[in-house]
């Protein structure tokens, strides 16, 4: 899978994953140590939210959740998930 992929390096030091939400809060669940279950919905995936994932070793840390700062200025009111 892709976790295999990074960590052979087969992807370079550097890999980046565009997907949806629900995706994202599965990794995240795994990453963080938390209990997957698709009621998850105390994990925040804003729509167009940047998370990044470290790597050390066999370890996985998240050092960026839930990162909007791209939209700031942006009038998203209206659009569906739009806070």
């Amino acid at each position: 899978g892709l976790e295999e992929k990074i960590i052979a390096g087969r992807l370079g030091p550097r890999a980046l994953l565009v997907t949806h939400g629900w995706v994202i809060k599965v990794i995240c669940a795994h990453v963080l140590g938390l209990p997957w279950s698709n009621k998850l919905q105390s994990y925040p995936a804003d729509l167009t939210s940047l998370h990044r994932l470290r790597r050390s070793g066999a370890v996985w840390s998240m050092t960026v959740r839930n990162d909007v700062a791209h939209l700031e200025g942006m009038d998203v009111r209206g659009r569906p998930g739009a806070g």
